[in-house]
């Protein structure tokens, strides 16, 4: 740690101890990060508890995160929710989300729909993107709210226009599917690129769709298989079950049966269209070729597993 953060806790330690609020919730943020100290949940706790006390909402908040995951004390499911409340009231929007996704779950309180909701748009309305992209799912599916593609769709452009990469595949849906916007390919592309290159899998699988069909972007089966991989690699089955279909036609890639065979071996533990294909290419390669794609697949299960 350096000298100027030694300084800063010290300062923010004296203030603290003739009882300043605000210090208070600094000296334990320098607890929990290890800045200017050494690291002590326990004593971040102890902090933010002071602050909180004294009305804090960030230290209220962050007392509840403790009392939810059990860092720096016993794990208290009804004591994170006293403390998401009390902060939620205050306006906290990181404390509105974590409040409605303990609603939602049943965690810590009874499972509330309705007050998960409330407490989502709460946040959301105060630009949290998470609570957008949670608020956005509510109308899509229709769960504890009435069912509007409409308000879904703007919560997720909401969401996606600041980066968050699951509402940035959500929104793509919207576009493709034309549900809440017009249907338009090209931006359906454009929006699950820009979740797909953050890692966000469905994202890389679905733009793998689309440069397999066509879809808003010219067709060309070599992206389509990159991006295939990329969510296979994350364990996506849709995605391998796809690449597997790459490899047994050519598509994209050098045309190799076993290797199809591998990745249909992978992805059968849940996707039942790879199921059919690894039958159907089960009883066409031979038994030697068959016990190297078996043994290709656990090459590959572990290669994924490491990632």
């Amino acid at each position: 740690m350096s000298a100027e953060e030694t300084r800063s806790f010290a300062a923010f330690k004296a203030k603290a101890e003739d009882g300043d609020r605000s210090s208070q919730y600094e000296v334990g943020i320098c607890y929990a990060n290890g800045s200017g100290v050494e690291r002590d949940f326990s004593k971040a706790v102890l902090w933010w508890r002071k602050a909180a006390e004294q009305g804090d909402g960030s230290a209220q908040s962050n007392l509840a995160n403790c009392y939810r995951s059990g860092i720096g004390v016993k794990k208290d499911p009804a004591q994170a929710i006293e403390w998401y409340k009390k902060a939620a009231h205050q306006g906290s929007r990181l404390a509105q989300f974590n409040l409605s996704n303990c609603y939602d779950r049943g965690e810590g309180v009874a499972k509330d729909s309705a007050q998960a909701i409330f407490w989502c748009r709460k946040a959301a309305e105060q630009g949290l993107a998470q609570a957008q992209h949670n608020l956005a799912v509510y109308y899509q599916t229709g769960e504890g709210v009435q069912k509007n593609l409409s308000q879904a769709y703007e919560w997720y452009r909401k969401a996606a226009e600041q980066g968050l990469a699951e509402a940035q595949c959500g929104l793509g849906v919207c576009y493709e599917n034309g549900e809440g916007a017009p249907r338009d390919l090209a931006l359906a592309a454009l929006w699950y690129r820009k979740s797909a290159d953050q890692g966000q899998a469905n994202a890389q699988y679905s733009l793998g769709v689309c440069y397999s069909q066509g879809k808003g972007v010219d067709k060309d089966f070599a992206q389509a298989a990159k991006w295939y991989r990329k969510a296979a690699e994350q364990g996506l089955a849709k995605a391998q079950t796809n690449l597997g279909v790459c490899y047994a036609f050519g598509y994209g890639v050098t045309k190799d049966e076993v290797e199809a065979y591998a990745y249909w071996i992978i992805a059968s533990a849940s996707d039942d269209l790879a199921k059919k294909k690894l039958t159907i290419m089960g009883s066409k390669l031979a038994q030697n070729e068959k016990i190297a794609g078996m043994k290709r697949a656990l090459e590959l299960a572990e290669e994924f597993s490491g990632k």
